[in-house]
């Protein structure tokens, strides 16, 4: 363990020699000694280090003692200096005195008088560090009388920048403060010149000077410029030469940072920095008592606003039911004036048969009857309030008056009841999908028209009822959708058991607050039953078109071919021909075809007359049996029949036999051998349903389009004219045709309308 030194010595003296001598000779007598030549090198150390006592020759070239002296005081005003001089003077001794010289040495001088006055000038020094900790410690008692007294925070803090600037006699004092988010710190009180445009600047916590003193709780002193990195940024002030800044500690908190600023060197001793650390603790406690008081007042402000300005009625009731306490909107729920006039009544509520076992319920909504007589509800949250032995106090709790709520309940149950029966009876269908085109609401009209239950709509997506071709379209309008366009347009939509449903769609978007597209409500109107009538109606009209050419050309056509066939029939009977025989026949052969195409297209004539009677369906289709199975047998397929009882209708008996033919022929055709057929008649409805069912291919969906069109076949020798015909005799027994088709095979459906008051084209 190092010896402790008596004191840290300051030798200056030009001559080379003794200065060494005396240095030495002070290092062995427990002292620690540093010695200069100059009083310039002198100085330069006093600004870096601290010394208790300087000892200095006088008469020096540059500087002398005395100016030296004069010099070190500045930095340290409580330095003690001792004269060295061989060429002493009553004016020089006089002059020595007045700077504040602590002695006079004449030299040459023996070490022991040297020694004994330094030992008189450290017990000097001594006296004077002792003096200045008590004029800290009575500034700190003094700052501690002076804030006890006062919990305003800004009298406080002007305090205790005024005892700082004065102990410390600094040139600028400033306390910073933390904001109340904690991250940053302000200037909260300034001391010093210009120091007032300061106030209120803010820095990052953990940046700058003050901000490393805040996050690390420990005390900086600075002399001269500061580089250091852990500070940056820093903003150069090369008018302060020392400064210290500690931090305002309470409890490990942090509350605030005091910063001390000298525009001269000044030496922070241990017993100075003790004593400011001291008074910043003073400090940091009355400010910490000063944040907690208005914190206190502040909630205390803002619960007896809350308490006096609440919607809710507060109370207290005393367990034999007395208000002990009620607010202002407890009595002006009950109907009174003042919340005195209700302290004397009895609630007449039981809240302690109310509770039963519970010592707290929330929500209870009931009916009460107002001072005036008025029936209101209320809703109130009770809680049983017990000493520490568990015996009850007094019930208290919160009531609000509901009655507007419960009335705006009960009209919007009735509202949306009625519009629920609006939505669910409309003869529209209703779609909400959100921004994904996800279901979350359909009406029951719009999902009998996808074919499929409400509840299994619920989440599923717009494009499950849609084919691949429709997508872009949807696509397209969302965009618009987004921007926030209304539009309407024609939709065809693909039903869950595979038809087609035609709608007019009228589309209104939602946008949540933040003008984000959120969904669209769909208005849907089928029009599929229109899209079929137009479809037919444009198929009857080309069937009509055909139908005017062909009554035109048929006759023309005819008696060529008449004497064309009869004329071959002729030259074949002829011997020299008789060897061309096949010919002929091949020839007559095709000019019969060609007039059996002739007929048919007679067949699509607008204005064929029909010859309607009274007809069994049944009686003709099992008239037509025996040809059909034979056309089926030919080709090792089977027919079913399938009857129900049918009503009459009105029939042209040899149209209807060329119907079924050309539908049973076509359904036979598409067969691969081996295969059924199932020929059904029965009632739906107000409607006789002849059906033909096959077990071919199906029907390729690009050409679903193209069926019944004039003479579009898919056969090798087809004239395209078979289901024309079977179309344009529906039409003229005012009946429908449609069919369903898959992988398992097509079904055509023929409906005959039963109605008496139908019409009948003839």
């Amino acid at each position: 363990m190092g010896m402790t030194k008596l004191g840290r010595v300051l030798v200056v003296d030009d001559e080379v020699e003794l200065m060494t001598v005396l240095c030495e000779t002070l290092n062995e007598r427990e002292y620690e000694a540093f010695g200069f030549t100059s009083g310039a090198d002198a100085l330069k150390a006093l600004q870096e280090q601290d010394f208790d006592l300087i000892l200095t020759d006088l008469m020096m070239p540059g500087m002398n003692g005395i100016e030296l002296y004069r010099e070190a005081l500045k930095i340290d005003p409580n330095m003690v200096g001792i004269m060295m001089t061989g060429q002493g003077t009553v004016q020089t001794a006089v002059e020595a005195m007045k700077v504040g010289a602590f002695d006079f040495v004449l030299k040459p001088f023996k070490l022991n008088t040297l020694l004994a006055v330094l030992l008189r000038a450290m017990e000097m020094r001594r006296l004077r560090n002792e003096n200045l900790q008590l004029c800290d410690s009575m500034a700190i008692y003094d700052l501690a009388m002076a804030v006890s007294s006062s919990l305003d925070i800004n009298v406080i803090l002007n305090k205790i920048a005024d005892a700082v600037l004065d102990q410390c006699e600094a040139d600028e004092i400033s306390i910073m403060l933390p904001t109340s988010t904690g991250e940053e710190l302000y200037v909260a009180v300034a001391r010093g010149d210009q120091m007032e445009i300061k106030l209120g600047q803010r820095i990052p916590i953990h940046k700058g000077i003050a901000g490393w003193v805040a996050s690390n709780h420990e005390t900086l002193i600075m002399q001269g410029a500061i580089r250091d990195p852990r500070f940056a940024p820093i903003k150069p002030r090369p008018e302060i030469k020392s400064s210290i800044s500690t931090p305002l500690l309470v409890g490990g908190k942090c509350v605030g940072v005091l910063n001390v600023n000298s525009k001269k060197r000044k030496s922070y001793l241990f017993g100075k920095v003790k004593a400011l650390k001291i008074l910043a603790g003073t400090a940091a406690s009355a400010l910490e008592n000063a944040r907690l008081y208005g914190e206190l007042q502040r909630a205390e402000q803002k619960y007896r606003s809350i308490f006096e300005n609440t919607t809710e009625g507060i109370f207290q009731v005393a367990p034999d039911g007395r208000y002990l306490f009620v607010n202002p909107s407890m009595a002006r729920i009950l109907g009174y004036n003042q919340p005195e006039e209700m302290l004397s009544l009895k609630s007449g509520l039981n809240y302690e048969s109310f509770l039963g076992s519970e010592s707290e319920r929330q929500g209870i909504e009931r009916q009460i009857r107002r001072q005036d007589g008025a029936v209101i509800w209320v809703s109130e949250n009770v809680r049983v309030v017990r000493d520490d032995q568990g015996d009850m106090l007094y019930f208290e709790g919160t009531m609000e008056d509901i009655t507007k709520r419960k009335e705006a309940e009960e009209a919007l149950r009735e509202s949306e009841a009625r519009y629920r029966r609006i939505v669910e009876t409309a003869a529209e269908g209703i779609w909400v999908i959100d921004r994904n085109c996800r279901t979350t609401f359909i009406n029951k009209k719009m999902a009998e028209m996808l074919g499929c239950a409400v509840e299994e709509m619920v989440g599923k997506s717009l494009y499950d009822f849609i084919d691949n071709e429709w997508a872009a379209k949807v696509e397209s309008n969302i965009k618009l959708h987004q921007q926030g366009i209304s539009k309407q347009y024609e939709f065809k939509f693909r039903r869950t058991d595979g038809k087609e449903l035609w709608a007019i769609i009228s589309i209104n978007p939602f946008f949540e607050l933040n003008g984000q597209y959120s969904g669209a409500l769909a208005m849907v109107t089928d029009i599929t039953e229109r899209k079929q009538l137009e479809k037919e109606m444009a198929r009857l009209d080309r069937l009509d078109l055909i139908g005017e050419m062909a009554a035109g050309i048929g006759h023309e056509i005819r008696n060529p071919m008449t004497a064309v066939r009869g004329f071959l029939q002729l030259l074949k009977g002829k011997k020299e021909f008789v060897k061309h025989g096949e010919y002929f026949n091949l020839m007559i052969s095709e000019l019969d075809r060609a007039n059996t195409i002739i007929t048919e297209f007679l067949s699509l004539a607008k204005n064929k007359a029909v010859q309607l009677k009274p007809s069994i369906l049944n009686t003709i289709l099992e008239s037509m049996l025996p040809l059909i199975e034979a056309d089926a047998l030919v080709t090792d397929k089977y027919i079913n029949l399938e009857t129900q009882e049918l009503p009459e209708l009105l029939l042209d008996e040899k149209e209807i036999r060329q119907l079924i033919l050309n539908l049973a022929r076509n359904g036979l055709e598409s067969m691969s051998p081996g295969g059924k057929m199932n020929l059904r008649t029965f009632v739906e409805g107000e409607e006789v349903v002849l059906s033909v069912q096959d077990q071919g291919k199906g029907i390729e969906p690009g050409i679903i389009e193209k069926i019944g069109t004039p003479f579009y076949t898919t056969k090798e020798n087809g004239t395209g004219l078979g289901l024309a015909v079977c179309y344009k005799v529906a039409d003229r027994h005012n009946a429908k045709i449609d069919f369903e088709t898959g992988q398992a095979g097509t079904t055509f459906f023929v409906r005959f309308k039963t109605s008496k008051k139908r019409t009948i084209n003839h």
